[in-house]
């Protein structure tokens, strides 16, 4: 009787000691969840982590204090870097009052590294979150070839965070979604790299670089534009060779499908002005980018869509940083360019905010 009084009584402590233990750990969790969501400094230290890429964590940061002194959001763009430091939204919105007297509230989030593939993903989470009610996205011809293999794809595809916004039953996406502290935590993961340094002065760079309408300005210049490309640059010969024999391939085209897809909204598609040197990477010019052009517009009208081409922007050599990127002073020519093209849309009845 007494062996099994005490063995009751060690049964009985050790229960308490779990209890006790498990109840000081949600406390600290609590005080940890508590800290993470104070203010942080936003232009010091790291934006909260979705752990895939922190150009993504900025935009989701600069998109989320958008909405709250917004209001909302009527239109987000999407696309890799080509449409990051592409399109200014604060442009677009000025043009499109002076040509409307509507309020028009715009949010560039793309995202280096973004191609079609993954960005597919990426707008259905943003659309979902935010529901703008007009989609752009930014595309050109790389697009849609299945040899553009590098960028976010494998990033995303195996992504905890991405996987959970989807649907897909993932415990640690849910955590990270749900905890500030995780959040935070996952911000600060480069601080243990060896080139903590460099990274952390290119981010500070970027947090300020990256505008409250998640922009960023490209201020390099390109040297020489119209320079063959050479098969002894690593670069350039990555994609000479991936785009010589260049053909359009129909998953690729399926993930443009996913992206006119989304529920009650209106997109856009907008052709990328890349400069005419760009189409020295592939076999045959001509007619790769007529197979393109032709495919997506069809594409694009079979879903409802709008398919907007640049062939006849005219942005100078000084407007490129290099031969697919805009920079400072060839951004403003296409965003002014987009907001006619969306002031014409709005007149003719197809969009309205």
């Amino acid at each position: 009787m007494l062996k099994l009084s005490t063995k009751s009584l060690e049964i009985s402590l050790t229960g308490k000691l779990v209890l006790k233990t498990l109840f000081v750990l949600i406390v600290l969790i609590g005080l940890l969840e508590g800290v993470a969501r104070l203010p942080w400094p936003t232009d010091r230290i790291p934006a909260p982590s979705m752990g895939t890429y922190y150009i993504i964590d900025i935009e989701l940061s600069r998109l989320a204090d958008y909405v709250q002194e917004n209001d909302g959001v009527d239109v987000i763009i999407f696309g890799s870097s080509l449409a990051h430091s592409g399109l200014d939204p604060e442009i677009i919105e000025n043009v499109f009052q002076q040509g409307t007297g509507q309020n028009l509230r715009v949010f560039n989030c793309g995202v280096t590294g973004m191609s079609l593939l993954p960005a597919t993903s990426f707008v259905k989470i943003i659309t979902q979150s935010y529901n703008p009610t007009l989609i752009i996205h930014v595309t050109e011809m790389r697009d849609y070839s299945s040899l553009t293999t590098g960028g976010l794809i494998h990033s995303v595809a195996n992504d905890p965070w991405f996987h959970y916004k989807l649907g897909k039953f993932s415990p640690k996406g849910w955590i990270i979604d749900h905890s500030m502290a995780m959040q935070r935590y996952l911000s600060f993961r480069f601080w243990v790299r060896d080139d903590f340094p460099a990274w952390y002065s290119l981010l500070q760079k970027r947090l300020v670089d990256i505008t409250p309408w998640g922009f960023e300005a490209d201020r390099r210049v390109a040297d020489d534009l119209n320079a063959s490309p050479d098969p002894n640059n690593e670069k350039d010969k990555y994609m000479l060779d991936a785009y010589e024999d260049y053909q359009v391939a129909p998953e690729r085209v399926e993930s443009l499908k996913d992206v006119l897809s989304q529920p009650d909204k209106k997109v856009v598609i907008v052709e990328m002005p890349v400069h005419s040197a760009a189409l020295q990477y592939f076999g045959d010019p001509s007619e790769d980018y007529q197979e393109y052009i032709t495919t997506i517009e069809q594409t694009v009208q079979d879903y409802g869509g709008k398919f907007i081409s640049t062939a006849n922007l005219n942005i100078p050599n000084i407007g490129y940083s290099n031969k697919f990127h805009l920079n400072q002073d060839g951004a403003p020519l296409f965003s002014e360019f987009l907001a006619q093209e969306l002031v014409h849309l709005y007149n003719t009845g197809w969009y309205q905010p």
